[in-house]
Formats: structure tokens, sequence, C-alpha cells
């Protein structure tokens, strides 16, 4: 699919100012900060507060965690089929001008799974802890992963907004499905009572800033286990 001249010319020119303005040590920076495997520790931190603040009931906000990063995956890879948008790293017209320090990745791509996945958890969890804190850190998560995608040349501008979209409005589809959920199937408001002001979230800024702090002194020396020649 062709995206119109009015919205494909900007998406593409700001793609390429942030594109190639790179580096030796932000290629390794954003080459692991962009896997999710990077962030297992973080998802460990967020799970230990769901359980913490729901007891056996954090079952249920795990599992729709779980479901939003999968509904959110599935539904941004079948728009990427249905759309058919060549990630720049595939578009013929950007041939020998897209930095990738990471490889071209897939053919297509609009919408961005990892904006979609990355919002939709951060949507969830923030109608559900209503903790401004914790939002702040996840949105500041959320965002530069978005951000990591165009800079590793994977995705132009508009495909990560657009993925944010998408995850944005399942995130919050969850949330309200497990309100309904509290509302006609508890016994107790378990998730309105969700309020996570009175749980300390130390951890898990703490948590944030130190996963960060180490992809800044461990990204240089390990560059050349992740950067392709």
């Amino acid at each position: 699919m062709s995206f119109p001249e009015f919205i494909n010319t900007p998406d593409t020119q700001l793609f390429l100012s942030i594109n190639s303005n790179h580096s030796e040590f932000f290629d390794a920076f954003f080459t692991l900060y962009t896997s999710m495997l990077t962030w297992i520790p973080f998802y460990a931190i967020i799970l230990y507060l769901v359980f913490k603040k729901y007891n056996q009931h954090g079952f249920w906000v795990l599992l729709a965690l779980v479901l939003t990063v999968v509904i959110t995956d599935q539904a941004s890879g079948l728009i990427k089929d249905l759309v058919e948008r060549f990630r720049p790293s595939h578009e013929p017209s950007l041939l020998g001008k897209v930095h990738l320090p990471m490889g071209p990745g897939g053919e297509f791509g609009f919408v961005s799974s990892h904006a979609a996945n990355t919002l939709g958890f951060t949507v969830l969890v923030g109608k559900l802890t209503k903790n401004r804190n914790l939002l702040l850190v996840l949105l500041f998560w959320a965002l530069l992963t978005a951000f990591s995608r165009i800079y590793v040349g994977v995705h132009y501008p508009m495909d990560v907004l657009a993925g944010a979209l998408l995850g944005g409005i399942i995130g919050w589809a969850m949330y309200k499905l497990l309100m309904f959920i509290d509302a006609h199937y508890q016994r107790k408001k378990i998730f309105y009572a969700g309020a996570w002001k009175d749980l300390e979230v130390q951890p898990a800024v703490m948590s944030m800033f130190f996963i960060v702090l180490t992809l800044l002194m461990v990204a240089n020396p390990v560059s050349k286990y992740f950067i392709q020649p």
C-alpha cells in the first residue's frame, strides 16, 4: 500500500533526520535498549508490585498484561500484512541511505509492534496503579523504545505513532474489561481498589535507572557482539 504523499514525504524526511544522526556509542546503546530481553528485570519488578497489591488476585492482572501484549503483537502483525508498507530498511528509494545497526528486520513496518506492546502495557499498568511516579517511568520507557525503532532504521515515525495509538487503545480496553469483571463477577471491588498509591514504587523506579545506567556502561564494550559489520 502506498501512503499518501503528504504523509509519506514528511514522515520520510523526519525519519532520515533522526536515523542519520548516529554514533558508535548510541548504535550499541539502542541495539541493547530496543531488545525486549533487556527489560525482563523491569517486568519482574512490575509483577512483584502486582502480586504485592492483589495477592492471589494478581493472576487476573498478570493474565490481562499477557493478553495485552499478545493482542497488540498479533494486531500489529495483521496490520503490517494488510497495509504492506515497506520498512525504511526495505524501501527501494532509500537504498543505501538508512543506517541499520541491527539489520533490516522484516519486510513491512506499519505499525510498530514494539510501540504497540509497550504503550499497551503502560496504559494498562498506569490505569490500574494510578501512581504518577510509576506512570512517568513507564512512559519514558515506552517513548524511548518507540524512538529506538526509528534510530535503528526499522520504522518510520508514523509507524511508531500508529503503533502507540493501537497499543494505548488495547491497553485501555483491557483495563475496562477488568473493571467489567470486577463489577459483575467479584464480591469485592478488587481492581477498583487498585490505586497503588500506598505502595512503595522505588523498586520499579530504581530498576529503570539501574538498567539504563547499566546499558550506558556496557554499550561500547559489548557493541562488537551486537553491531553488524
